[in-house]
């Protein structure tokens, strides 16, 4: 295996991995072309907040959530750069298959209107945006009135 790991240890959850914010900040992880592919979950340590992807062998990814909740002026926040980490695991690819917002409070979808590219508003378009070939969100993120901010972005409404 490379960099003498094994296939235990490539793909172990460990419980600081669930937690989010534990010793793993500098852990790197292997590009998952560097192994065999298996169905694989990475949680990403983002604080209180949720998000993690799941790669099928088939190479399919779904990714649960995206809260980018570091703050990158403060040197003490160790919580990783979750736009950083989920480019690091597309690895070339500008694509994923599959982004399922299970609900739509910042802790579940901060900074996604910077990341994705949004078919529905030109302004969230290009600038090395990443596509996303299906986007789930809740119901109540299409048919309640009076969503704002990141939520209102991800409803699918015009912006404002």
């Amino acid at each position: 295996m490379p960099g003498g790991r094994s296939l235990r240890d490539l793909f172990t959850v460990r419980p600081e991995t669930i937690i989010g914010i534990g010793g793993i900040q500098n852990y790197s992880y292997p590009k998952l072309s560097e192994v065999e592919l298996m169905h694989t979950v990475r949680f990403f340590p983002i604080g209180n907040a949720d998000s993690c992807l799941i790669q099928l062998s088939n190479g399919r990814r779904a990714l649960f959530d995206f809260a980018d909740m570091r703050d990158p002026d403060n040197e003490d926040d160790r919580r990783c750069d979750l736009e950083k980490e989920l480019r690091g695991c597309l690895e070339d690819d500008d694509e994923i298959d599959v982004v399922a917002f299970t609900h739509l409070d910042t802790d579940h979808c901060k900074r996604a209107k910077e990341v994705f590219h949004l078919e529905h508003a030109d302004k969230y378009q290009g600038d090395g945006r990443i596509k996303i070939r299906t986007m789930w969100v809740p119901a109540a993120a299409i048919l309640e009135e009076g969503v704002t901010g990141q939520a209102r972005t991800l409803a699918r409404r015009s912006p404002t």
